[in-house]
């Protein structure tokens, strides 16, 4: 009963959750379709890549939530699982071709390895200097998309403006199902 509680608690807030009044899969999948031709007919991607790049039987992503078990009040940690949903492969696609950019900027951290490693580097911290943490809530929904780096690039494989089409079909067809009602997020 919490659980369910402290889902519908975060599935309320309007600013990162729209809930749906109909199932827009099958809708999304024709987008996503129709934008795959235009970049196989531009041979961007070839045909193996067409096919994997679809998904046979799409349906909607999964929201649960993982316990914080460490916090009051026991919150939970909201995950949007994609297994099947229309823009899984276009997502991982995407990822792939962007993700050497991501790891050129000066504040990127692969893991909480890395980032202790970089800690370390910066050497004994000076007097004066106070060390601060930040939890981030609903960040899927605060970060902000841009493509300024992939469109400096000339070299790029596929062109800034289609995958930036692809990201933002990612990101605003990102819709899931909980509790017998579907979301857009």
């Amino acid at each position: 009963m919490d659980y369910i509680r402290e889902a519908s608690r975060q599935l309320s807030i309007q600013e990162n959750y729209q809930k749906l009044n109909n199932d827009p899969t099958t809708r999304f999948s024709d987008q996503i379709l129709e934008f795959l031709r235009v970049l196989h007919d531009e041979e961007l991607i070839d045909n193996d890549c067409f096919d994997y790049l679809l998904v046979a039987t799409p349906s909607p992503g999964r929201f649960y939530l993982l316990p914080k078990i460490h916090k009051i009040g026991i919150p939970g940690r909201p995950i949007c699982g994609s297994n099947n949903h229309p823009t899984e492969r276009i997502s991982e696609f995407v990822d792939y071709h962007i993700r050497k950019y991501a790891q050129q900027l000066p504040s990127y951290i692969r893991d909480s390895q890395d980032f202790i490693l970089k800690v370390k580097a910066l050497g004994p911290i000076p007097e004066g200097c106070v060390l601060v943490t930040w939890d981030v809530c609903s960040l899927y929904t605060n970060i902000p998309n841009t493509m300024e780096k992939v469109r400096a690039d000339p070299n790029a494989k596929i062109p800034y403006n289609k995958l930036g089409k692809l990201l933002e079909m990612i990101l605003h067809m990102n819709h899931f199902e909980f509790n017998d009602s579907l979301y857009l997020q």
